[in-house]
């Protein structure tokens, strides 16, 4: 099973749902449908203090259009094959829309001036995201800020499964 990683680099937090930080999104069936979450890390770039509060969620909804920004996961292993599954970010700048769903997965929450947020998965306590076509809601995860909109870098290790 691959790992790779996808980043933020020097983004503004979105506080909408709707045009969310990234968005990772499994392929529908085959490679890449299913795949689980081993690292969230964010540091924040504030020139003075700044609390911000960033949710992973599972969008109920969701419609990518437009021309939002496609990240290419890349393999922690250079021998692994591409991705197949789909990172967007800048979705601001689409014709998109996401439900954000009722419940958050994690909640990391910091002072962005200097401060560090970094969530490791326990063994077997990964999230998991796509099951073979069962839904968008198991197919899509995707990073906001419910308040605050200091600068961040951050990265994700995913495992495609």
């Amino acid at each position: 099973m691959a790992k790779y990683v996808s980043s933020l680099l020097g983004a503004a937090a979105s506080t909408t749902a709707n045009s969310p930080n990234l968005l990772v999104e499994a392929a529908a069936t085959g490679a890449g449908s299913v795949l689980a979450i081993h690292e969230l890390s964010l540091s924040g770039e504030a020139s003075s203090s700044t609390f911000v509060r960033f949710v992973l969620n599972r969008p109920s909804a969701r419609t990518v259009g437009g021309s939002p920004t496609t990240q290419v996961p890349q393999p922690l292993n250079p021998g692994s094959r591409a991705a197949d599954y789909t990172v967007y970010t800048d979705l601001g700048s689409s014709t998109n829309a996401v439900t954000a769903g009722t419940v958050d997965l994690l909640v990391p929450a910091f002072n962005a001036f200097g401060g560090v947020y970094t969530w490791l998965a326990a063994p077997q306590g990964e999230i998991i995201i796509g099951t073979q076509g069962a839904g968008i809601g198991s197919q899509v995860v995707v990073l906001y800020s419910k308040s605050g909109t200091p600068t961040v870098s951050g990265h994700f290790i995913i495992e495609q499964m």
